[in-house]
């Protein structure tokens, strides 16, 4: 497809692509890369064209993220700079320009909508705490001395054994006029009862303030300097703290949003280490009594790591970690980000939708995973009748977590002619297998009694697909499929030693078979393969029986 670019671009213009360019996929809106991004790029240049500053159209959307970083290394700057000092927040601001997790929003060229994202992230994270920060009178509380003698923690005792008798008493009172059968059966109900609201009672005469807190009893549990380490600590401290930890919980789960854990990685680093560079760049150091200046050894010993020559090697020490990651990033950098200077074309993609062009009729329905739908939705010519499915209900999620002869069943009632399947021979990282996962976990969230997680790992809990995987991987339908005719690989001929090299693990030597379905088509890396049903012979439907809904299939001789 050729890409036709207009220097007459108006806001009008983004909203009617908007509408015609809006994909849907079995319960997930969404949008055309970067569409959201040419609503800003069309703004820019109607703004620089006004002032009369000529600029194309390409130039602005090419250097539209690069712009943008920079205004995030400044909501960077700001946003530490309030939570310790400028130092930090300059070594922030260098972090965030050069760090490998922020680099690919940030190059030339990455027209994407997270290289706006993370300005505005910033921005409204900077904005929050110095609300907090600054606050208003409406916020201060003024406690109130009362009956302290009456209120404080000190006297809870005696009051508790006070009202301790008066339950006793109570209680003989009760049991002189009851049975003892009687008094037996009310004695559980009448404790529960006096305790919830006694609880009541308590908690909310300390709500109100009537009762001191209960934090004085275990002062002297505490370590004595505890208050003078945590004199620093303050919300907008807080504040990041509870960011950091949300953020790497999601990372952990989804590689993709170590987008959002890079900003307050950054940040953090740079507080730790500018604290560091201001206790060791203080030339004066802390102040010697004048008692221990005299001929003290033990003292001046005390004292000798606040020497010049100690400083120097903590200082150069730091320098030299700085200057290790900047040549850090660059080789990560260089490694996942620059283009090789010998280029090598893979068309796979383009051959498989090209097959499917001229292979398949105009009513044929096409199996999908929704993380390449967008690709296929924009590039082949029936795209409406394409199933992406990463948020379907169960009786779509379910087939490729299943085994063959009851996924096949499902797919036939939703009218699934081929399914569309990424390999990994190749070393393609963003094969089915890798997010085969997703589609157990999904499929457990909708229908637990049909699909376990769990089910997918093996005893040691890990996710494998070599001898070692769990029979419920090894006889699920996508692995079966993704590594079908695995061991012959590019050559066609049979190799006992085959390695799926995105996980790197050795694949049994002899491959899984198909009962259902079949290949189709593979392409010339074998990044696509396209599988379709097998022609069976009709005869009595037999019904197959699990947990769950009962489904029907056709039984060939």
């Amino acid at each position: 497809m050729s890409t036709v670019f207009s220097n007459n671009v108006s806001l009008t213009t983004v909203a009617s692509a908007a509408s015609l360019l809006r994909i849907v996929a079995f319960g997930l809106d969404s949008v055309y890369l970067g569409l959201m991004a040419t609503g800003t790029s069309s703004v820019i240049y109607n703004f620089l064209h006004y002032f009369n500053l000529l600029v194309d159209i390409q130039n602005t959307c090419v250097l539209l993220a690069p712009g943008f970083s920079a205004l995030t290394a400044c909501a960077t700057y700001m946003f530490t700079t309030e939570m310790k000092d400028s130092s930090a927040g300059l070594l922030a601001a260098a972090f965030i320009g050069i760090v490998p997790g922020y680099i690919s929003r940030s190059v030339a060229g990455s027209y994407d909508n997270e290289a706006i994202a993370f300005l505005l992230l910033m921005t409204i994270f900077y904005l929050r705490i110095l609300m907090v920060a600054i606050g208003a009178s409406s916020s201060m509380q003024v406690p109130f001395v009362g009956f302290q003698p009456v209120r404080t923690p000190e006297h809870m005792g005696s009051l508790g054994v006070f009202g301790l008798l008066q339950i006793v008493a109570f209680a003989s009172l009760v049991r002189s006029d009851l049975s003892s059968k009687q008094f037996q059966d009310l004695s559980p109900v009448s404790v529960i009862t006096m305790g919830l609201l006694g609880a009541g009672v308590f908690i909310v005469m300390t709500y109100k303030g009537w009762i001191a807190p209960w934090t004085g009893w275990f002062y002297s549990l505490w370590d004595t300097g505890l208050r003078e380490k945590s004199s620093c600590v303050s919300d907008e401290h807080i504040f990041v703290i509870i960011y950091t930890v949300v953020a790497l919980y999601f990372a952990g789960l989804m590689v993709c949003l170590m987008l959002t854990l890079t900003p307050v990685v950054c940040a953090s680093a740079a507080v730790v280490l500018s604290t560091l560079l201001d206790i060791y760049a203080d030339v004066a150091g802390p102040a010697v009594p004048e008692n221990e200046r005299n001929g003290d050894s033990s003292a001046n010993g005390r004292t000798r790591i606040w020497g010049a020559d100690a400083r120097h090697v903590i200082i150069l020490n730091a320098i030299g970690m700085l200057v290790y990651f900047v040549f850090h990033r660059t080789w990560v950098i260089a490694n996942a980000y620059a283009s090789p200077s010998v280029h090598y074309l893979i068309d796979d993609y383009w051959e498989a939708y090209y097959w499917l062009r001229m292979n398949t009729p105009q009513d044929v329905v096409v199996m999908c995973r929704w993380d390449y739908g967008m690709s296929v939705d924009n590039n082949t010519w029936n795209n409406s009748k394409f199933l992406c499915f990463l948020y379907l209900p169960t009786d779509l999620i379910e087939p490729l977590s299943s085994p063959e002869e009851i996924a096949y069943p499902i797919l036939r009632q939703h009218n699934v002619d081929y399914a569309f399947i990424f390999s990994s021979l190749l070393g393609y990282s963003g094969d089915d297998i890798n997010k085969f996962f997703w589609m157990a976990g999904i499929g457990q969230g909708v229908s637990p009694d049909v699909i376990q997680e769990l089910n997918y790992l093996t005893l040691t809990g890990e996710y494998r697909v070599d001898d070692r995987a769990s029979d419920a991987m090894k006889n699920s339908l996508m692995s079966k499929m993704s590594y079908y005719r695995y061991p012959f690989g590019f050559f066609g001929v049979w190799r006992a030693f085959t390695v799926d090299r995105v996980r790197n693990q050795n694949i049994p030597k002899i491959g899984p078979t198909l009962d259902y379905v079949e290949e189709a088509f593979t392409s010339e890396n074998w990044i696509v393969q396209i599988f379709k049903g097998k022609k069976r012979k009709r005869s009595k439907p037999v019904s197959i029986q699990r947990d769950g809904p009962t489904y029907k299939r056709n039984r060939s001789p």
